[in-house]
């Protein structure tokens, strides 16, 4: 049919038509089902319309219009799409046609007292990976002005925690954040949270470099590097060739367990290179109580040792004692002390002491000894001096370069024996006379009666004169010294005169000369009187020596 002109407010459905479109006069419609339908239904405001289920009604939606923001499922709009959430299902679902139906899903899940929101992305087989690439890859938690890939927002004095685990509050979890509030400003914390049913060393922080563990923090707090069982507060465990490194501007130390082959040792070194010894100090105030230089040599109170040890002390003097408080008896002790020391007022006194120590809290007995020993030719320790309060032993020769001054002296050995040339080595206890061939020398007696007589070999003087050596005999001039006697022509008894014999080496009785009825012994050939009876035969008697 012919149309003219129509121009009215109107629902137009399906058609291309809009409403309030004039119509050429001339142009037809197309044939059915195409036709115009006017409603004048009164509606509600700000709701959106929608065919009833008969499809000629409208009715209202859920759906809400104001000032250009939608709402659906709620009336409250004041954004430009606002969901109104009702159950667990609602949110919003963005699907692509293609294999599985990939979605993503936008969530605001009211269940339980907190309610909270989520987004998810998943297909038909599994959910999948969820990538936030907002500001240039830049994702903000708390701004809106991110400036790293993941910035989590806090004020200055509030904290910012991350948390991985079961539960981030009571644990078991990992707490990663900024501590404004619970650490003060400018901290930053990692935290392994409380698990009661952990197993030591867990809770714990591990750090670990191509799948393999470096280094655990303990729930104790024991810090382990190399290995995950640390057995102190910092426990470094590596291979021979990894130390401990502390550098300062170019230098740089080691600490180091060398553990190679045979070798086991604990070391502090400084870098070769470096050319530098090593201090001890209590405080960097204090001088080098303890330096170690380049050449081994140890300093204790001095940075330039010049002995492999070298102790120097104040003007109060300077000590080093070793002192061993082992129980041999409770409350016993004893050990050695080095010192040197003299006053304030300069005036010296003591120069250098070695001190022997010993200290029994039971008995109050502190009397020390101080005992010297040293190796013999199989490695056994043998003891050459002992000094207690008051005495000095000395087991063996001692030799003195210089005077020896005293009160009194003292021989086990009861015979003063001078150094003499011989031509022979000559036994213990023979008679000599003086050797007109070698001069200043002796040799054994071979005649009796011999004015020439001029001792006896002492074995064990008890005082020895001259210098001894080889080629000469120590001979005893006086004193008490065993001889050698021959009582074959008379007996010899305590006191006799003894003379030499013709049996070399022989002392024997002396026969009175009978002069004018005095009985006198020849001048000059007197070796001593006898102390010790011997009836007959050859032996051995102690005699005083008595030359006359």
């Amino acid at each position: 049919m012919k149309i003219r002109q129509f121009l009215f407010t109107c629902a137009l459905v399906m058609s291309p038509i809009l409403v309030g479109q004039t119509i050429p006069a001339e142009e037809s419609f197309p044939p059915p089902p195409r036709e115009f339908k006017v409603f004048t239904n009164s509606g509600t405001v700000d709701r959106i319309a929608k065919f009833d289920v008969d499809g000629t009604t409208l009715v209202n939606s859920n759906m809400y219009e104001s000032s250009g923001m939608i709402g659906i499922n709620t009336s409250t709009v004041d954004r430009s799409l606002v969901i109104g959430a009702n159950s667990t299902n609602d949110g919003i679902r963005m699907r692509r046609a293609v294999t599985n139906n990939p979605y993503i899903d936008f969530h605001l899940n009211t269940n339980g007292a907190a309610p909270f929101g989520f987004i998810q992305v998943a297909d038909s087989v599994a959910y999948r990976a969820l990538s936030l690439q907002p500001n240039g890859g830049k994702v903000g938690i708390g701004t809106a002005t991110p400036s790293v890939a993941l910035h989590v927002f806090s004020a200055n004095t509030t904290d910012a925690v991350v948390g991985m685990g079961t539960d981030p509050v009571a644990g078991p979890a990992l707490n990663i954040g900024y501590g404004g509030s619970s650490y003060g400003r400018g901290s930053g914390f990692i935290n392994a949270r409380p698990d009661a049913a952990a197993t030591y060393p867990n809770p714990s922080l591990r750090l670990a470099t191509a799948d393999v563990q470096r280094m655990i923090i303990t729930a104790d707090g024991r810090v382990g590097i190399g290995t995950l069982a640390p057995e102190s507060i910092l426990h470094i465990n590596g291979t021979t060739t990894q130390y401990v490194a502390v550098q300062r501007g170019t230098k740089m130390m080691y600490v180091n367990a060398n553990a190679s082959g045979a070798n086991v040792y604990s070391q502090i070194a400084n870098r070769a290179a470096d050319a530098m010894g090593l201090s001890l100090t209590s405080k960097d105030s204090n001088p080098e109580y303890l330096y170690v230089a380049t050449n081994g040599f140890v300093g204790i109170g001095t940075t330039a040792p010049g002995r492999a040890l070298d102790v120097v002390g104040n003007s109060m003097g300077v000590g080093l004692r070793a002192f061993d408080p082992s129980a041999i008896n409770t409350g016993f002790g004893a050990g050695v002390e080095f010192s040197a020391k003299y006053d304030v007022a300069g005036s010296y006194g003591t120069l250098g002491m070695i001190r022997g120590l010993r200290h029994n809290v039971a008995s109050g007995d502190r009397v020390g000894r101080l005992t010297l020993q040293v190796s013999d030719n199989t490695g056994a320790l043998v003891e050459v001096a002992r000094f207690s309060p008051g005495s000095m032993l000395v087991t063996g020769n001692a030799h003195f370069n210089g005077i020896v001054t005293g009160t009194e002296i003292r021989a086990t050995y009861q015979d003063v024996a001078e150094w003499v040339p011989s031509r022979n080595d000559i036994e213990p206890a023979t008679v000599v006379v003086l050797d007109e061939i070698l001069g200043n020398g002796v040799k054994p007696s071979d005649r009796a009666y011999d004015t020439t007589v001029a001792g006896v070999v002492s074995l064990r003087p008890g005082i020895s004169l001259g210098e001894g050596g080889a080629g000469k005999e120590q001979i005893a001039t006086t004193g008490r010294v065993r001889v050698k006697v021959d009582a074959t022509a008379a007996p010899i008894r305590v006191g006799d005169l003894l003379v030499t014999s013709d049996k070399p080496g022989y002392a024997m009785k002396s026969i009175p000369l009978d002069i004018a009825g005095v009985s006198i012994h020849r001048p000059g050939t007197i070796v001593g009187k006898a102390l010790e009876t011997i009836e007959n035969g050859e032996g051995e008697i102690l005699v005083l020596l008595s030359l006359q």
